[in-house]
């Protein structure tokens, strides 16, 4: 038998022998264990979000001005220090050493070395005076 239909059945009782303030102590006492329930779910929640943050602020390095997970991939360090979002950043083309951010577009040289193809339109400009 649940609570709440333990709690039921001794309402019923209750009532039917005229002891109204002890149905309405249980009542309200039934109503606080359920606001407690809820919240410690709540509390639950947010602590596996916290420790799931935690666990991946562990397993990402910072270098070359991204950070890495260890299984190669990278990640914005703008949106994940400012924003706590683990965004992954995409090269601008295949080979390209520019990574860019989809969600706050920062560009990151991943390896320090140049690109042999111009592919910023500033550069394309700069090329063209």
């Amino acid at each position: 038998m649940s609570l709440i239909d333990w709690s039921k059945n001794i309402f019923s009782v209750l009532r039917e022998a005229g002891k109204i303030k002890e149905y309405e102590k249980i009542s309200k006492l039934t109503e606080e264990n359920s606001d407690l329930k809820n919240k410690l779910v709540e509390a639950s929640r947010k602590v596996i979000t916290l420790e799931k943050k935690i666990n991946q602020k562990k397993n990402l390095v910072y270098r070359n001005n991204c950070y890495w997970d260890e299984e190669g991939g990278s990640y914005c360090s703008r949106c994940f220090d400012e924003f706590d979002m683990p965004i992954r950043i995409h090269p601008t083309y295949v080979g390209s050493n520019f990574f860019i951010c989809p969600k706050c577009k920062t560009e990151v040289n991943i390896t320090g070395r140049p690109d042999f193809v111009q592919t910023h339109a500033s550069d394309q400009r700069n090329s063209a005076r």
